[in-house]
């Protein structure tokens, strides 16, 4: 598709995978982490674009993400500097808990790889596989404007998800009375969205099973 120019077009900026395109991208993705021929290399991006699509954290974030920073336990991890510079622990859903529980523990970080840094540093296959499915270029940024899509959806509130994805809380209220550096009190909202992810994931799954003919009776 990429050869061919067969992308459908996002404006720069806006894109995000289509709210009837999540379920069938979340297979794809599940099919990246889960296929017995997949190497450990190309299980741990597919993981790591998992944790991205469950959070709405940026791929930086993610790919340095360390186990120190991650309670299984009690669900919840912790950014010490993230873009905006204000430290701030978020809940995290069942999905993605389990996502982290499967992880192999080979050095500090969740996302490890071989290289220099010793975390990956792109997720660059598993946007290419999802793209292909859904038929629309998609990028890791992406997924963070689709998880804000997700939440729309779902009519989670603008400034809960502004916190979920670290973004300036708008509201006066929010600004000043309530807590916006330890988020685990939105775990509700967190799993809302992983579990619409899977729903929709059943839904594309049934439409691509093809029905059995009926037995002629003899």
């Amino acid at each position: 598709m990429s050869e061919q120019n067969l992308w459908s077009k996002i404006k720069p900026r806006d894109g995000k995978i289509p709210l009837d395109k999540v379920g069938k991208a979340w297979n794809t993705l599940k099919e990246l982490m889960n296929s017995p021929v997949q190497t450990p290399a190309g299980r741990t991006i597919a993981d790591a674009t998992a944790f991205i699509m469950l959070t709405g954290c940026r791929l930086n974030e993610a790919a340095a993400l360390t186990w120190d920073h991650i309670n299984i336990k009690d669900k919840w991890w912790h950014l010490d500097d993230p873009k905006n510079h204000r430290a701030v622990t978020f809940p995290l859903s069942e999905t993605a808990i389990q996502t982290i529980n499967d992880r192999p523990k080979i050095n500090e970080f969740i996302f490890a790889s071989k290289g220099k840094l010793g975390h990956i540093t792109e997720i660059r296959t598993p946007m290419i596989k999802i793209s292909e499915a859904i038929g629309y270029k998609i990028s890791a940024h992406d997924l963070r404007r689709t998880f804000k899509a997700i939440a729309v959806e779902n009519q989670i509130e603008k400034w809960k998800f502004d916190l979920l994805t670290n973004h300036q809380a708008s509201e006066v209220s929010t600004k000043h009375y309530l807590e916006t550096s330890d988020l685990k009190y939105l775990k509700s909202e967190i799993n809302i969205i992983a579990e619409w992810i899977k729903e929709q994931a059943t839904i594309a799954a049934s439409e691509n099973v093809i029905p059995m003919p009926d037995k002629k009776r003899a």
